[in-house]
């Protein structure tokens, strides 16, 4: 029995797909998995096995962070590419992820008469600027959900995006958050080599220039920042002018687990403006959870919902530098009360948002179609 996984994106790290496949390959026997994702800038491997997932890497010429316009011409090709793997591998299930490999997926699956899982990391049409065509992407979207045998959405209020979806749609849809797998944990220890910490994508919606101005006017507050992204260089540009700025570019997931658990506090803040945002199920907010940690968000989001309901960090307005930097202080001169956060962080993780309640349910939904 074989899946295959597809991701427009270099599954270098891709945690949500390699987590999926680590928890499939837990469970059964006899069990081929592969993964084929686009490296838009042939400096991946073309190929590597981690943790028993054959990983393929398509090289298609694109750039990241540069928008729809710029990576069609390459999107095509690694679409078209896809459509070739799935007709000619043989494949039990396909798991494509985000509507940027659901087309060949969708087709391969009519063709063969295999089954297809849809997880939807962003919507597509929320997350990109395509002008007129935004409607058109949005139908296909629907059309794509409508023909998927199961929807994996990484939060429940996702499905506001749906548009009214019937009730044989909604049968179908599977909750499953962006919970890392789990990690010693030591609530003891309290020394704490950074403040803050950021980890993920360097784009400007993460309001990462505007925090970093305010690190800079203050000597007592730290942060450490890694990732890729369009703000790579101008970040490490002020990280080489501050002392108090700290950049690491490209880490591992491990790594990056790591800069988290020895922070005070975990950033994710989302411009509340740009649709998708609104509905932000951020990998931060699971990481900070598993490691019983504070996390400071934006307002009007999904994510910001729980940190306030949940009593387990901060929530600011998006750009309001004044409210970020009084946080930063407040956080600073606290460390009973970001304690007391991690503490009911941790608790709710164990309540609702663990690994193992994650991949039982990923699991069950296999169980459908390999069993």
């Amino acid at each position: 029995r074989t899946i295959i996984f597809a991701r427009a994106g270099h599954i270098d790290p891709e945690p949500r797909l390699i987590k999926a496949a680590t928890w499939l390959n837990a469970k059964f026997n006899s069990l081929t998995i592969k993964a084929i994702g686009w490296d838009r800038t042939g400096k991946c491997k073309s190929r590597e096995t981690i943790n028993d997932i054959e990983i393929e890497r398509f090289f298609a010429k694109g750039e990241y962070g540069k928008g729809f316009k710029k990576n069609i011409l390459g999107l095509i090709v690694f679409n078209i590419y896809l459509l070739f793997k799935f007709i000619t591998t043989k494949v039990d299930v396909i798991h494509a992820c985000d509507l940027d490999t659901a087309i060949p997926a969708v087709i391969a699956s009519k063709f063969k008469n295999i089954k297809l899982v849809y997880d939807i990391y962003d919507f597509y049409s929320a997350t990109h600027n395509l002008g007129g065509g935004t409607n058109f992407i949005r139908n296909i979207e629907l059309w794509v959900i409508k023909q998927a045998d199961i929807v994996i959405i990484a939060h429940e209020k996702r499905v506001e995006q749906f548009n009214n979806i019937n009730d044989d749609v909604e049968k179908k849809v599977i909750v499953i958050y962006n919970t890392p797998d789990e990690v010693e944990i030591d609530f003891n220890n309290n020394v704490d080599k950074y403040l803050i910490s950021y980890v993920g994508v360097l784009t400007p919606d993460r309001g990462l220039l505007e925090v970093a101005d305010v690190v800079a006017k203050n000597e007592g507050i730290n942060i450490i920042i890694a990732g890729y992204g369009k703000l790579e260089d101008q970040l490490q540009q002020i990280s080489s002018k501050n002392e108090n700025i700290f950049f690491s570019g490209k880490v591992s997931y491990e790594d990056a687990l790591k800069i988290e658990r020895n922070s005070s506090v975990i950033l994710a803040l989302y411009d509340p403006s740009i649709p998708n945002n609104k509905y932000a199920a951020p990998n931060k907010l699971c990481e900070a959870l598993m490691l019983g940690k504070p996390i400071i968000t934006s307002d009007d989001t999904i994510c910001a919902d729980t940190v306030r309901n949940e009593g387990i960090g901060f929530v600011v307005s998006y750009g309001n530098m004044r409210e970020i930097e009084d946080v930063f202080l407040y956080i600073k001169n606290n460390e009973d009360v970001l304690r007391e956060m991690g503490i009911k962080a941790r608790d709710l993780y164990e309540r609702k948002y663990s690994a193992d309640r994650m991949a039982k349910k990923m699991q069950e939904i296999y169980m459908k179609f390999l069993v």
